[in-house]
């Protein structure tokens, strides 16, 4: 809010520090980096990363019961679909998934 209100810019240690970033890294390397956030995120069952997004999106701003429910429905949606099986079966025989994802 301070931010916000004062149009103060804040350094990227702060950020790190205040919780507003999740890591730090020299401009030279942010690319890769971020390459290889979207490509760890991609290797993720895609039923699930939708109703993560989903359940973020919807669940701003609106009452907390009314966002548990949209999380619980997010949450319910994944652990019914078919990729969380493969995710769990994949995990155990230690090999890459193979996420059919029927409803795209």
């Amino acid at each position: 809010m301070y931010q916000l209100m004062t149009g103060e810019a804040v350094s990227a240690q702060d950020a790190y520090r205040l919780g507003m970033v999740v890591r730090l890294c020299p401009p030279a390397e942010l690319m890769n980096i971020a390459l290889e956030i979207a490509e760890k995120i991609a290797r993720s069952g895609p039923t699930a990363v939708a109703a993560a997004k989903l359940a973020v999106r919807e669940g701003l701003g609106v009452p907390m019961e009314h966002g548990m429910t949209i999380n619980l429905e997010a949450h319910w949606r994944s652990v019914l679909h078919p990729d969380r099986g493969e995710g769990v079966k994949s995990w155990n025989e230690m090999r890459e998934p193979n996420f059919k994802d029927p409803d795209r």
